[in-house]
C-alpha cells in the first residue's frame, strides 16, 4: 500500500507502525492519526538519509577503508548500513538524541538507552550504556562514542504535544464521532425481574444472542417476545466525520512545518516532483546529514589530520533519482567542461563505474579554454 492509501485507510484500521515501543513510544488505534503524521515524517527523512552514501577521505582523496565500510555495509552482525541509519535517525528524532557506540573497532551499535555524566571542562561519561538488550558495565567517555542530539525545539515541543494535549483532542474527536455515527438501542422488558436467576439465565442464552446476531447483521429478523420492545435511540451532537477529517489534515500541516518537509510531499499529491524534492533535501534532510557528518568526522579525526584532508561525509546528492536520458545533455556538458570524470557521473547517475585509465580523467572540448588559446 502506498503513502496515499495509508492515509486514506488509516481510520478504518489500526496502522502499521512498526516496533517502535522499543523507542519510548506508544501507539494505539485511537492514537493513529496523530502518529501518522509524526511517523510519516520521520521515516521520509530517516529513509533518505539510510540511501546516501557515507563517504571518507584521507589526506582529501576519497577512499574506502574500514570506517567505510561499517558505515555503508555492515555496522554490525544484526544490522545492515540502511537498518543501522533508519534506527539511528528515527531515535534521534523520537528521543531528541542518539548514541553510537563503537565495538572491539569492528562494529558500530545504536543504543537503545543510556546515562550521561556531564563534566565542566571534561569529556563527558556515558554509563549503563544499553546494546541490543544487554547494559554493558563500562564507563565510555566522550571520545569513545558519537553522541548526536537534535537542536531543532520545535520538533521536540511538537513530538510533546502531539503526544498530550493534541493528542487527547484528537482522541476526544474520534471517540465522539464513533458514539454518533454508531446506533444505540433499548430493549424495554416487562415482567422480569433484574435479580432473577432465570431472567440472567434466559438473557445470556437466549435474548443475548438473538440481538447479537440481530444488530451485526445486515438482513436479520428479531424475534421480539410477549412482554419486549427493542427500540433504537435518536443521537444528536459530537463530532462528525468532517471533524475528524480536518483534525487529520491540521495535523499533517503542523508536521509538515516543524520537519520542514513540504506540505505536498507529507499529503502524497506530489506534482512538482523537482521542486519538492529539493526543498525537502535542503531543509529537512541535509542539516541532519550534516550533523552527523561532522560528529564522525570530529571523533576520527584531530586537527592535524582534518587539515590534511580526512573527514567523513554524508552525500545526499544520491538521493535523487536520476533519468539518465532527461539529463544526457547536462552529463555531456559536464564531461566537456572538465569539471567531473566519466566515472565520476556514472556514479551520480547511479551506474558502475568502469575500470579504465580513460573513465578517470578529466576531458576539455575545444569549445572551452583560456583567453590566450
Amino acid at each position: 500500500m502506498g503513502f496515499k492509501e495509508k492515509v486514506l485507510d488509516f481510520l478504518s484500521k489500526p496502522v502499521e507502525i512498526g516496533d517502535y515501543e522499543t523507542l519510548g513510544v506508544k501507539f494505539s488505534e485511537q492514537a493513529a492519526l496523530r502518529d501518522l503524521a509524526i511517523h510519516v515524517a520521520i521515516s521520509y527523512i530517516a529513509n533518505a538519509i539510510s540511501k546516501c552514501e557515507i563517504k571518507t577521505y584521507e589526506d582529501g582523496k576519497e577512499v574506502q577503508n574500514e570506517l567505510y565500510y561499517m558505515l555503508n555495509v555492515n555496522p554490525n552482525p544484526n544490522q545492515n548500513s540502511s537498518q543501522f541509519m533508519n534506527e539511528l535517525v528515527e531515535r534521534l528524532f523520537y528521543k531528541g538524541e542518539a548514541l553510537v557506540v563503537p565495538w572491539r573497532k569492528k562494529f558500530l551499535y545504536v543504543s537503545r538507552g543510556w546515562s550521561m555524566e556531564e563534566v565542566p571542562r571534561r569529556e563527558n561519561l556515558f554509563t549503563s550504556v544499553d546494546i541490543e538488550g544487554e547494559s554493558l558495565n563500562r564507563k565510555f567517555k566522550s571520545s569513545d562514542v558519537f553522541y548526536f542530539k537534535l537542536d531543532n525545539k520545535h520538533v521536540r515541543r511538537l513530538i510533546d504535544l502531539m503526544y498530550s494535549d493534541y493528542g487527547a483532542l484528537i482522541d476526544a474527536a474520534m471517540k465522539s464521532f464513533k458514539a454518533k455515527s454508531g446506533e444505540k438501542w433499548k430493549l424495554a422488558l416487562d415482567n422480569y425481574a433484574a435479580g432473577d436467576p432465570k431472567f440472567k439465565q434466559d438473557y445470556e442464552n437466549v435474548i443475548k444472542k438473538q440481538l447479537e446476531v440481530f444488530l451485526e447483521s445486515d438482513r436479520a429478523v428479531y424475534p421480539q417476545f410477549r412482554g419486549t420492545d427493542l427500540q433504537l435511540m435518536t443521537q444528536s451532537g459530537g463530532a462528525t466525520s468532517a471533524d475528524v477529517v480536518s483534525l487529520r489534515k491540521d495535523a499533517f500541516e503542523t508536521v509538515s512545518q516543524a520537519f520542514h518537509i513540504p506540505l505536498s510531499m507529507m499529503q502524497g499529491n506530489i506534482t512538482n516532483v523537482n521542486d519538492v524534492v529539493k526543498q525537502f533535501l535542503t531543509f529537512a534532510v541535509e542539516p541532519v546529514a550534516q550533523m552527523i557528518s561532522e560528529e564522525l568526522t570530529r571523533k576520527t579525526t584531530d586537527y592535524d589530520t582534518w587539515k590534511s584532508g580526512n573527514h567523513v561525509k554524508i552525500d545526499t546528492t544520491t538521493i535523487n533519482s536520476v533519468d539518465i536520458l532527461e539529463v544526457a545533455d547536462s552529463i555531456d556538458k559536464l564531461i566537456g567542461s572538465g569539471a567531473f570524470t566519466i566515472n565520476n557521473v556514472l556514479k551520480r547517475c547511479g551506474y558502475d563505474i568502469i575500470a579504465e585509465d580513460y573513465a578517470d580523467k578529466r576531458y576539455l572540448t575545444k569549445n572551452y579554454g583560456s583567453i590566450e588559446n
